[in-house]
């Protein structure tokens, strides 16, 4: 059998990427921690919401928005994660 150097190429890149693929899985921040910002975020925001119904209604559709996007995300981390609500 004649080996092939596409073949050959071609497998020493597999190798690399799953490499590549596991080092960057390690590194990864733990889901918890991504949670916990995630969660400190939207108290922020839920904050600045409030206080942009008191001082500018202009900015409290863009602040509700955002607060609305920050629990959406926390909303499927946790699903895709399978945390309980």
């Amino acid at each position: 059998m004649k080996l092939n150097v596409k073949d050959v190429v071609w497998d020493q890149w597999l190798f690399f990427e799953k490499e590549e693929a596991i080092e960057t899985w390690n590194t990864r921040e733990p889901v918890d921690d991504v949670l916990e910002r995630l969660e400190k975020e939207l108290r922020l925001a839920n904050k600045e919401k409030e206080r942009a119904l008191k001082e500018n209604p202009l900015q409290f559709d863009y602040a509700k928005g955002y607060a609305n996007g920050i629990a959406n995300t926390i909303g499927f981390v946790k699903e895709v994660m399978g945390y309980d609500w």
